[in-house]
């Protein structure tokens, strides 16, 4: 077909967060640009995307 190969990776928790996940959301700058604050869903959903990408760049992955 596509030639294309899937995996699979696992998915931040919002129920596993910690002081220390928040500390890593730039609470004050939203606020300062006037951007709605994000929810819990929305900091696991960036925080997974950025895992993603982070591997894409570590092994060399072709994703274009």
């Amino acid at each position: 077909m596509l030639g294309l190969e899937a995996t699979f990776q696992p998915a931040a928790d919002i129920r596993d967060f910690t002081l220390k996940t928040y500390s890593k959301v730039d609470r004050q700058t939203r606020r300062r640009l006037g951007l709605w604050l994000l929810a819990d869903a929305e900091i696991a959903c960036s925080m997974n995307h950025n895992q993603i990408m982070r591997e894409v760049v570590e092994n060399g992955l072709n994703v274009f």
